[in-house]
């Protein structure tokens, strides 16, 4: 249905991406993947979080903490296409302890992350954070009560002590330049390509700094280059098939009975759910949007992705065999935008051949003919309508269809057999009567079954401390030039 109050944002959107397609990610919902991550850290078992060191029979195990007035987290735009990244508010502690024993203590350095700084950009369909700069000072604590009886119980000398000694300078220096990096890597290398599950957005692709009434301070990935819709991939939500058009044949012209199914196989790689986001943390308005130029719809919908589609079987019952080949043919396909209805249009002329026989087999290689014939139809006026829906269980955005109208007509069959006349006639007039419902049958169920995925974002919806409860979900405009769909969300 038509959102005419997201007119204005459609309006903005369109002009920013100068008729190429965009992805609007709203600054909390992109944020969001920090505060999972930090979680996601501050709740790993000890075990977890233990890792060997060089030196034989000593560990460390780090711990992440928060300061007083909690984690910091913000983008702010350079102008320019730049986008930079600031994290803060974060403390790790490394304990450097006997190996598989962390109350074994040998000593305990503590690391305060004033800021993280990074530049956004997008690189091989992942969003990532280059590292610009940091403020990360160690400090190291009162050595522990443990620290000399855990080092005579691993035996060492003065000497090993000394190396020990140079190796807790080592992990104070070298430490803070790999913790900047841990954290960007938890807002960083996010999945933008299965976000955008039906879409290529094409490199080179921009990530620039948005503000609108209707989102507040987002993101916004645009593409430099024409988009693509990409109708290849499953559809993800269980029982449900689409994507590319296929064929599959069922039944027999002997039995007046021809069926064209157009379906697609099931999704193979269901994404991981996410870590929980402690319960409190400020993400209001995790909304996220894309804009579909109609250029990029008309040529995923467009006459060069329905070929001439070939179909046949033979088969038999003991020594009487058939066969049958058959053409379904698009003759014209076009796409509309219906801005009233807040819809796509897609209108379509069919044509359907098809040519078959059945014999009997004999001796020495022979053959006895039983009949043969061909079949010729027209399904015109074909008029399907698609829309967006939001699927709530699997937080996806779909491309629906239904199909609203179409005309079965000049349905000719011509047929021969040695019998030959009333036989061949009767067989005739049992085709032409039976082919319009048997195809009509299997357009609507092909079509009916025709999903695809647009924006896939499980993984910055789902999480178990803080759910996230859609709003009036699904927001749909459809302007001129263009599709704007997504959805808006808020905490429980």
């Amino acid at each position: 249905m038509q959102n005419p109050d997201f007119a204005p944002l459609y309006t903005a959107l369109e002009a920013r991406c100068n008729g190429k397609a965009g992805f609007l990610l709203t600054k909390d919902l992109f944020l969001r993947t920090f505060g999972i991550g930090i979680d996601r850290m501050e709740r790993a078992p000890a075990a977890d979080r233990e890792r060997d060191t060089r030196l034989p029979g000593v560990s460390f195990t780090t711990t992440v903490g928060r300061e007083a007035a909690g984690i910091r987290a913000d983008v702010f735009d350079l102008g320019h296409r730049e986008v930079h990244l600031l994290l803060g508010g974060i403390s790790m502690q490394v304990d450097l302890h006997r190996q598989g024993n962390p109350a074994a203590l040998l000593s305990t350095i503590q690391f305060g992350v004033t800021n993280v700084e990074a530049r956004l950009e997008v690189a091989s369909g992942t969003i990532v954070a280059r590292r610009l700069s940091y403020t990360i000072t160690p400090t190291f604590a009162p050595s522990p009560p443990t620290r000399d009886a855990t080092m005579t119980a691993l035996g060492w000398n003065q000497a090993q002590k000394d190396t020990f000694a140079q190796f807790e300078q080592f992990v104070a220096f070298a430490s803070p330049s790999f913790i900047a990096d841990q954290l960007l890597g938890m807002v960083g290398n996010l999945p933008l390509s299965q976000w955008l599950a039906g879409l290529s957005l094409g490199d080179p692709l921009a990530v620039e700094f948005f503000d609108h009434p209707k989102t507040g301070a987002s993101l916004l990935i645009r593409g430099l280059t024409a988009s693509v819709i990409q109708r290849s991939d499953p559809c993800p939500c269980p029982g449900i098939n689409a994507g590319e058009v296929s064929a599959n044949p069922s039944g027999s012209l002997l039995n007046g009975d021809l069926a064209v199914n157009i379906a697609t196989g099931p999704r193979a790689n269901p994404p991981a759910p996410a870590p929980g986001l402690p319960a409190g943390t400020n993400f209001l308005e995790p909304y996220a949007f894309l804009l579909l130029p109609k250029d990029a719809l008309s040529v995923a919908f467009g006459p060069s992705v329905y070929p001439a589609i070939s179909l046949g079987d033979r088969g038999g019952w003991g020594s009487a065999q058939y066969s049958w080949s058959a053409t379904v043919s698009f003759r014209s396909l076009a796409l509309d935008l219906d801005a009233l209805d807040g819809s796509l249009l897609l209108t379509a002329d069919l044509g359907l051949h098809m040519d078959a026989r059945a014999w009997v087999n004999l001796p020495c290689d022979g053959e006895l003919e039983l009949a043969s014939g061909s079949l010729d139809g027209e399904v015109n006026n074909v008029r399907i309508r698609l829309r967006p829906v939001f699927d709530i269980q699997s937080k996806r955005v779909l491309l629906d269809s239904a199909l609203e109208n179409h005309d079965v007509t000049n349905i000719n069959a011509h047929l021969n057999s040695p019998l030959g006349w009333p036989l061949d006639e009767i067989l005739r007039r049992v085709l032409e009567h039976n082919a319009p419902g048997m195809i009509t049958q299997q357009l609507r169920s092909a079509v009916g079954s025709g999903r695809f995925t647009l924006l896939e974002l499980e993984q910055l919806l789902t999480n178990d401390a803080a759910p996230i409860q859609p709003v009036n979900a699904l927001v749909t405009y459809v302007g001129a030039t263009g599709v704007l769909t997504g959805i808006g969300s808020r905490p429980v």
